[in-house]
């Protein structure tokens, strides 16, 4: 999602790095896919039990993103001064956001058969008050970005066991509380969570840090090994626990979900180190390197592009899951990473405005 994946201290490209990129992009895509009928369908369906295995198996994808803009924003070795961060950085997403969060307003009021011209007038309070749905992201990396100047001067000098303090910190009252929180809700009133809470711990600056210390800070074999467990076993954890519970609820039920759970985590966690372990020492040749490149700068342009597609399809009356959804799930997800590819390929033709909106 965010473009320098530099190598810290020969300024060569980071290949994982790129690769994870792409690969959180589709995951992203498939994630949208799998949950635009997830709450429409019956959970004693064989059909929702499939959009529930993507929907589950994907959920790494922001974490993924924001570790990996933690993993280079946060290298003392890279020049991030705050006067670059406010002059080149915070801006392009700025107008990312207005454009997108505009055109995608105007869309919503379109399709709406008894629209006004005052509906249109509303479009710069959905920006406020109600972000679209992928939207959000970008309010999370300018917020990051405002905070990095600072998380800077920490990762500079913290030592290794202080950085694993904070991410220890980070899983208890950023994961693990706000599971154990929600699960209590209706016998303690969240008497004990709101008195716990720590909001610097709750919130993405734990993944951003995650990122920098994984990145530069080797693990040994034993405790890689021991992440990749934790990432399937959380997968398989939240996969049946969610169909279960929303079986016994008969609706479709979250709360094994979400990006602050110790399972997203756990997964991101797995996923990051094992792109790092097995494609950081693997070679590619010229060709390989330069589609790997062109792909991982389009992935900002799908990830803002692909929701919009999903929206005029079912708009148009099109249905997206004609056959099995353990087929068609994983079957339209690369039709509309590739559409939106395209898209995002046009767009970047047009001179001088294609870098500030893909």
């Amino acid at each position: 999602m965010i473009n320098p994946v530099q190598n810290t201290h020969s300024g060569s490209r980071v290949l994982y790095a790129d690769i994870l990129r792409i690969v959180a992009t589709f995951a992203i895509v498939v994630l949208h896919t799998a949950t635009s009928e997830w709450y429409g369908v019956s959970v004693q369906s064989d059909h929702w039990l499939g959009l529930n295995f993507y929907n589950t198996l994907v959920r790494w994808g922001v974490a993924i993103f924001i570790m990996l803009s933690g993993a280079f924003f946060l290298d003392p070795h890279i020049s991030r001064t705050p006067d670059k961060i406010f002059r080149k950085y915070i801006p392009r997403i700025a107008v990312a956001l207005i454009f997108w969060g505009g055109l995608y307003g105007c869309f919503h009021v379109v399709s709406n058969s008894q629209f006004t011209a005052i509906d249109f007038l509303k479009v710069p309070l959905s920006f406020l008050f109600e972000p679209q749905v992928h939207l959000w992201f970008l309010y999370v990396i300018i917020g990051l970005y405002l905070l990095t100047p600072l998380l800077r001067i920490f990762t500079k000098y913290a030592t290794k066991k202080e950085l694993e303090y904070f991410l220890f910190l980070f899983v208890c009252f950023g994961t693990l509380l706000p599971l154990l929180s929600q699960y209590f809700l209706e016998s303690v009133h969240q008497p004990l969570y709101r008195n716990l809470i720590i909001p610097g711990f709750s919130s993405f600056v734990g993944y951003f840090v995650a990122g920098y210390y994984f990145q530069h800070y080797p693990l040994m074999r034993k405790t890689r090994l021991l992440f990749y467990a934790l990432g399937i076993l959380s997968w398989a954890f939240i996969f049946v626990g969610s169909t279960q519970l929303s079986i016994e609820k008969n609706t479709p039920n979250e709360y094994l979900m979400g990006n602050f759970r110790p399972m997203t985590f756990a997964m991101a966690t797995g996923i990051f180190l094992f792109a790092k372990e097995f494609l950081g020492r693997r070679t590619f040749g010229v060709r390989v390197e330069r589609v790997i490149l062109w792909l991982s700068g389009c992935t900002f342009g799908i990830y803002l592009v692909h929701p919009l597609i999903i929206s005029a399809f079912l708009k148009l009356g099109g249905n997206l899951y004609f056959i099995s959804s353990f087929i068609s799930v994983p079957l339209i997800s690369c039709i509309l990473f590739l559409v939106s590819l395209f898209i995002t390929a046009l767009i970047k033709k047009i001179p001088l405005i294609h870098k500030w909106i893909v």
